[in-house]
Formats: C-alpha cells, structure tokens, sequence
C-alpha cells in the first residue's frame, strides 16, 4: 500500500491523502501538525523553525511535545523535524524507523546522524536555496530555513538557486 510505497521512494500517495485534524486538542498543536504537512519529502525543518512558522518563535518545545503526540505520523511527516544543530532528534517509532524514512525520501544523513555537508538550506520567505555556507544563509534566522537533500528536490519545491553561492 502506501507505506510500502514511500518506503520506496514515492511519496505521492502520501502526499495526496487528506488528512482530518480535527481532533487534535488544541489551535496550536492543529497549526503546527498542518505546517508540518507542508515541509516537502526530502527536506526537514527543526523545532525552532516550525514554531517560528507558525507564528510562535520561542515555540520550539511546544512543537517537540506536538510532534511527539502526532496522531497519525508518516502522513504528518514528524520524521521531518530535527533539532537546530542539525541532528535527527528523537522519533516516536524510533532512531532507525526515522532514518529510513529520510533516506527513503532521498534524505541522506551522515555517519553521526547529522544534516549532510552536501544538503542546500531553502528560505521559506524568499524561496531561494542556497550552499550551507553562503553568507545568506548565516545572515538570516536558521527559523526560516527548510533543510533540502540535494538542490533538485529545492528546485522540486519551487525554489530557486542563489546568485551569490551558486549551488548546483
């Protein structure tokens, strides 16, 4: 079925189903888990950046506890957040489970668990994608940055390439 077929890359079927998150308790866990929908198969977002999408900045443990609780994880990609530092993070189904959920969305994670050197950031505001180490990226709030796999699945998302550190 579904879960079979995004463990084989395609995430379509995923994707297309809707989701009813009516009964999720509150206003904020609701935004949170509907925002976290929208972070693209092949690419994750931390804490603080969730919150921060969300319109609550400092929200970064409120989301944690909010993906923790997720009722229904892998159509509400919880796999996708990580923390600021750029490591995994913890995963209701596991370490392992959340690391082959990555990857198999094309998500490569290196030998410590961590955001790979190779991955671009993509700004949700200007959509624009750029190298980690371009000095976009340092000036703006790491809040704001999606993590992508690789610059095609930036492209994929709509964003495009930035002129200063040109990334693939």
């Amino acid at each position: 079925g579904e879960i079979e077929r995004l463990m084989q890359g395609d995430t379509d079927a995923i994707n297309a189903r809707a989701v009813d998150l009516s009964l999720v308790e509150s206003a904020f866990q609701r935004r949170a888990l509907a925002r976290l929908r929208r972070v693209p198969a092949g690419s994750v977002i931390s804490y603080q950046g969730l919150a921060a999408a969300i319109g609550v900045p400092s929200g970064q443990r409120a989301v944690g506890n909010t993906v923790a609780s997720n009722p229904v994880p892998i159509y509400v990609p919880c796999h996708r957040v990580i923390r600021s530092d750029g490591s995994l993070g913890n995963y209701g189904g596991g370490p392992e489970r959340k690391l082959k959920l990555l990857r198999a969305e094309g998500f490569g994670v290196d030998f410590q668990r961590r955001v790979p050197p190779d991955a671009v950031y993509g700004h949700w505001v200007s959509r624009i994608f750029c190298r980690p180490a371009c000095v976009a990226v340092r000036r703006a709030e790491r809040r704001q940055w999606l993590i992508f796999a690789n610059p095609e699945r930036a492209r994929r998302f709509g964003m495009r390439a930035c002129k200063l550190c040109h990334p693939a």
